[in-house]
């Protein structure tokens, strides 16, 4: 496979600069990007939750109307599995996404590839074909005394 398709330049670096990197630090990348750890998501959507249900007229349990650190243990571990769970189908899908769309760039590199071959070979042929043409032009005027 060429460098253009194991490769490609991640913008979204720390550092703000651009850095190569291999596939599957390009899929890694992409997972880290977006919240994908069940505990941070869990606590987020619990922060929002709570933050929003006053301006749905909805009251939330006391029990849980807390901050994340209060929140009753199995209720926390009730939102962190709900949280990886999503999280994991999530993932499979982007893992999916990405594998179609790596896919495609084969597909058209696969395609362009051939096309070089084609064009190749047809540059090829035209200048062999042009050659023995040359030859065959000589030989039949030298046989034929060189007139037109």
């Amino acid at each position: 496979m060429s460098e253009m398709s194991d490769n490609f330049v991640h913008t979204g670096t720390a550092s703000g600069g651009a850095s190569t990197c291999s596939q599957p630090e390009r899929d890694a990348a992409i997972l880290a990007d977006s919240d994908t750890d069940a505990e941070q998501l869990a606590r987020r959507f619990h922060e929002t939750y709570e933050r929003l249900a006053p301006s749905f007229g909805y009251e939330t349990r006391k029990d849980s109307a807390v901050p994340w650190e209060s929140v009753p243990e199995k209720n926390r571990k009730l939102m962190i599995a709900v949280c990886a769970e999503i999280g994991a189908a999530q993932s499979a899908a982007v893992a999916a996404a990405l594998e179609a769309e790596r896919a495609k760039v084969r597909l058209e590199e696969a395609k362009w590839w051939r096309h070089l071959v084609i064009m190749h070979d047809e540059s090829y042929f035209a200048v062999e074909g042009d050659k023995r043409l040359a030859e065959l032009r000589a030989r039949a005027e030298g046989q034929t005394g060189g007139g037109k």
